[in-house]
């Protein structure tokens, strides 16, 4: 399949897990299946040499460095040019490229500066290598506080910078500049570990997580550049420049032994870089569950205890809340409209309801609630302060309500209510008989306050 960056008539998701994007000097980006399979080719702008390539995934999109024009590609994923991002001044070359969490990216050029856009592709600042060698190739630390180059033009080892510190210069990141031959990509491990190609011996070298040469991982490489570790620890490496048809891209075990080879020269042409498409994984509350399967995502539980088993852990939401399965956590809670909620429920503070929300006899609803619109809080309800109840609520007899409160209009309060202090009562509000309403409440236009009604 071959899908334009102008015009293809099928529209299919080429970000898929696990797959291998892989630049070539022939106006393409090669994707892979990581069996070797050719599943798509990304054409770029004609005459374009495609460095490198890194994924945004705040904004899911493929980064691709043009290296004839000193221009970046943004590819969506149906592989559609959306974006060409210019620097501020014509750069003959970017090369390398790298994208942050946040979706910041920086690409290494040839006159010596890392260029910094924001997620958005707004240039953002220079970060500058001294004595301005050409670079090669960029990463970012597994911390992401540190950011790696490689240059082609003096001392070939890796510099590097403190991201953290107004990007102040470090120097050259361990052993490298005193094992390199001619540096070109690499890449950490999950544990730290950087593997790095050399150009000019053809080897892969390893370097412990304190940046001191560990071992040559691997050689018998032909003018090797593109590197990069997958998520299972496996070692990809481009063998550029072999034009005799055997395999241009290798993946190799944690011990440097050949597990899978495939491509060749008249497919990929020259690789300079390469990137798989790994999605983070999130686990927002930290609890060693990742989002996707936490039964409470917000707050920590890693005993994923949930009594019920309504399929909600118990640290989100109370046992003694009856929820449907489609029920929608966010941070805090958030219960979708419609919902019925039983008898006796007890709903935590911060929760959104939505609106037309059934809300049964002796409920009791935290603070700072958001109450939708439409919703019945039926007898003998308890809601804390702070809440926001939306129009056209009914407020069933005998329901006791918090202290600075917000009721929207059109609502129906139902005799022998109570409402705590500084409450604010939308217009044309229905109060029954027998409600009392406590001090510094604000009470608008065309409300009815039928007899007994008491406001202090």
């Amino acid at each position: 399949m071959i899908v334009s960056g102008a015009i293809h008539a099928e529209v299919v998701n080429l970000f898929q897990t696990g797959r291998l994007f892989v630049p070539s000097t022939t106006s393409k980006v090669n994707v892979y299946e990581q069996s070797g399979n050719l599943v798509a080719t990304i054409s770029l702008p004609q005459n374009s040499q495609s460095g490198d390539v890194a994924f945004n995934y705040v904004r899911n999109i493929l980064y691709v460095t043009n290296r004839t024009d000193g221009t970046i590609h943004l590819v969506d994923n149906t592989g559609i040019i959306i974006q060409t991002i210019t620097p501020p001044t014509p750069v003959s070359q970017f090369i390398g490229i790298e994208v942050d969490i946040n979706g910041n990216a920086y690409a290494a050029a040839t006159d010596g500066n890392v260029y910094v856009f924001s997620n958005n592709g707004d240039f953002q600042r220079l970060i500058s290598v001294p004595n301005h060698p050409v670079l090669l190739f960029v990463t970012l630390s597994p911390d992401q506080t540190k950011l790696f180059v490689s240059e082609s033009t003096y001392n070939k080892g890796l510099h590097y910078f403190d991201l953290t510190s107004s990007d102040a210069y470090l120097g050259f990141y361990g052993d490298t500049q005193a094992y390199s031959s001619l540096y070109a990509q690499f890449a950490f491990s999950d544990d730290g570990k950087l593997y790095i190609t050399d150009v000019n011996t053809d080897n892969i070298d390893l370097y412990s997580a304190d940046g001191s040469f560990s071992e040559t991982f691997y050689s018998g490489l032909v003018d090797a550049w593109g590197l990069e570790v997958s998520l299972d620890g496996t070692v990809w490496v481009g063998n550029t420049n072999d034009f005799s048809g055997s395999p241009k891209i290798l993946q190799l075990d944690q011990n440097g032994s050949i597990l899978t080879q495939f491509g060749d020269f008249s497919v990929l042409g020259q690789n300079p870089g390469m990137a798989f498409y790994f999605p983070p994984i999130s686990d927002l509350d930290n609890d060693g569950i990742i989002d996707d399967i936490d039964n409470c995502p917000t707050v920590a539980n890693p005993d994923q205890l949930d009594i019920n088993n309504d399929g909600f852990g118990d640290a989100c939401v109370d046992p003694n809340v009856v929820v449907p399965d489609d029920l929608d956590i966010g941070e805090n809670v958030i219960i979708a409209e419609g919902v019925e909620l039983s008898k006796d429920s007890a709903i935590g503070d911060n929760t959104v309801i939505g609106e037309n929300v059934s809300i049964s006899k002796g409920s009791n609803i935290g603070e700072e609630t958001d109450i939708g619109a439409n919703s019945t809080l039926q007898k003998d309800t308890e809601i804390g302060g702070f809440t926001t109840i939306g129009e056209g609520v009914f407020i069933a007899k005998g329901v006791t309500i918090g202290t600075g409160v917000y009721i929207g209009d059109n609502t129906t309060i139902k005799k022998e209510t109570t409402i705590g202090n500084d409450a604010w009562i939308g217009e044309r509000v229905f109060i029954d008989s027998n409600v009392t309403v406590h001090d510094d409440a604000v009470i608008t236009d065309d409300t009815v306050l039928p007899k007994g009604a008491v406001v202090n």
